[in-house]
């Protein structure tokens, strides 16, 4: 059985999957997720070949960047485990460029499997690190 604080931090990413679904999302939700001492790695992948580490700031403006470059996007859980402050999960995530990127030009479709994991802090996410393996695309 889930104890409490598990539960409220499936709800926790369940709530993130579903505002990264919706097109209407705005930069105060996305605030509402993240503690302003968060730290958030990108392994490396075709799309940041270096990774990329960011703060509170520069999560928000890379979420903001991104939306310009993806069109749509559909995020699908397919699994989480909760453990005291920590969570990890595995997502599939499908989107449309908006704009060219990487050398792929508007339209292409991009699909990727991500490995995420959490710890939370107060209610928020102080730490995430993303591992994406991205399907092969025909350029």
């Amino acid at each position: 059985m889930l104890e409490e604080q598990d539960t409220n931090y499936l709800r926790l990413v369940q709530r993130y999957i579903e505002f990264f679904n919706d097109p209407a999302a705005a930069l105060e939700g996305l605030k509402s997720f993240y503690d302003e001492e968060v730290v958030w790695q990108e392994m490396p992948n075709r799309f940041a070949p270096k990774g990329r580490t960011l703060g509170y700031e520069g999560i928000l403006a890379e979420w903001q960047r991104g939306r310009e470059y993806v069109a749509q996007q559909t995020y699908t859980l397919r699994t989480a485990v909760v453990s005291g402050n920590n969570a990890a999960i595995e997502i599939d995530c499908v989107g449309t460029l908006a704009q060219p990127l990487a050398g792929l030009p508007a339209g292409t479709q991009t699909s990727v499997r991500v490995a995420i994991f959490f710890r939370f802090y107060g209610g928020k996410i102080v730490s995430q690190t993303d591992y994406m393996c991205y399907d092969p695309i025909e350029e």
